[in-house]
């Protein structure tokens, strides 16, 4: 092959390299955050049954009085603090062999929600939800960081540091500089449990040890190179 055939091979092998041509690299950085949830969304549930709706409901009521009176000290602390969900409903009652029997029986319910931020307070009110008789089930998923926003915003700027650090490195391996972002794509993946021992259940001894979750965000970036 002549020099001029050489140099145009040359040419041809630059218009086929993606760095060269496109003169952008795509990449995904990622960022995390662990942290203690502070915070917990709480929903416990007075039920009764009786053969009127007027006893049904007179029990639930005290159930509700009796709670209210365990925590009243507490009760400044509860926020967003609601009785106002009330239900009532019949069923067909069964005998012990689980036969029915023909007869009616009605079903109150009478629930109470409230966001606790301070977990110190947790095991004083479950203890509180069990002498007063309550249904509820605490799962990892009701508790949550009140600075969640804060939160999020330092996972994205590590997830974005991360994309910067890796375009850098690249670029030096290919002789160029790392230049402004092209696009940005977030993902973010939300608060993963790590830890959680748990024993709250209704009718249980309170027991809760709330562990660390982590925050993970990612994104996607194309950057120029220079």
């Amino acid at each position: 092959m002549n020099a001029h055939g050489k140099r145009w091979a040359l040419i041809g092998c630059l218009a086929l390299s993606p760095a060269v041509w496109a003169g952008t690299v795509s990449l995904t950085g990622e960022g995390s955050v662990k942290y203690a949830p502070d915070s917990v969304h709480l929903s416990f549930t007075a039920s009764a049954e009786a053969a009127t709706v007027s006893a049904a409901q007179a029990e639930t009521s005290r159930e509700i009085q009796t709670w209210e009176a365990q925590i009243k000290p507490e009760r400044q602390k509860l926020s967003d603090y609601s009785t106002a969900q009330l239900g009532v409903y019949t069923r067909r009652q069964t005998d012990d062999q689980g036969h029915d029997t023909g007869k009616t029986i009605v079903v109150a319910t009478q629930t109470v929600t409230f966001t606790l931020h301070d977990l110190k307070l947790l095991d004083t009110l479950l203890g509180a939800a069990n002498t007063a008789g309550f249904r509820y089930q605490l799962t990892p998923a009701d508790f949550f960081a009140a600075d969640a926003s804060g939160l999020q915003k330092r996972a994205l700027a590590a997830a974005i540091k991360d994309a910067q650090e890796q375009c850098k490195f690249i670029a030096h391996q290919l002789g160029r500089q790392c230049g402004s972002v092209d696009t940005l794509d977030v993902n973010n993946q939300g608060p993963r449990p790590l830890m959680m021992k748990m024993s709250a259940i209704s009718n249980a001894q309170p027991s809760v040890t709330v562990g660390e979750q982590s925050l993970k965000v990612n994104v996607r970036a194309t950057f120029k190179l220079r």
